[in-house]
C-alpha cells in the first residue's frame, strides 16, 4: 500500500504538521511566517535598492528582489505549514513589501527596524487580506448553497 500521496509534497508519510489541527493554529503560524518573511524580505530590498532611484524603477526591482528573497525562505517555512496556503500569503506580502520599502525615503544610515516593520506589516496586511478572501470564498456570508 505504499506509494505516492497526492499532497504529501517531499515529507514522509508522518507528517511534521498534523492536518487534523486547528484552523486558527494554522491561520496563526502562516500570519506569523509571512511577517517573519516579510520583514527579512524588507530589510534585504532596503539595502540592495537605493532610496534615490526613481519609483518607476525601484518598485519592479523591489518586487522581484523581495519575491526572489521570499521564496527560500518560504520553502524553509513549509514543511512545518504545507505549501499552498503560507505561499499565498508570504510571496505576495513580500511582493508588497519590496515594493513599498524600494519607494519608501529614507535616511542614509541605520533605519533596518523601521524598514523590518514596515515589511512585516506588509506582510501582515497581505496575510489578513488572503485568509479574508479565503474566508469569504468559502464560508461568507452572501455564499449562495449550490
Amino acid at each position: 500500500q505504499g506509494g505516492f500521496v497526492l499532497g504529501s509534497g517531499f515529507m514522509p508519510s508522518a507528517q511534521l504538521a498534523p492536518k487534523s489541527g486547528s484552523r486558527t493554529l494554522y491561520l496563526a503560524g502562516d500570519l506569523i511566517a509571512s511577517a517573519a518573511v516579510c520583514a527579512l524580505a524588507a530589510t534585504a530590498v532596503g539595502s540592495i535598492v537605493p532610496a534615490a532611484w526613481p519609483p518607476w524603477v525601484s518598485m519592479p526591482l523591489g518586487m522581484i528582489v523581495g519575491m526572489a528573497i521570499s521564496f527560500p525562505l518560504f520553502l524553509a517555512v513549509s514543511p512545518l505549514l504545507g505549501m499552498i496556503e503560507p505561499m499565498l500569503k508570504i510571496m505576495p506580502g513580500a511582493m508588497v513589501a519590496g515594493m513599498a520599502v524600494a519607494m519608501m525615503p529614507r535616511p542614509a544610515s541605520g533605519g533596518i527596524g523601521d524598514l523590518a516593520a514596515t515589511g512585516a506589516l506588509c506582510g501582515l496586511g497581505t496575510g489578513l487580506m488572503v485568509a479574508l478572501a479565503d474566508w469569504l470564498l468559502r464560508k461568507g456570508p452572501a455564499r449562495a448553497e449550490t
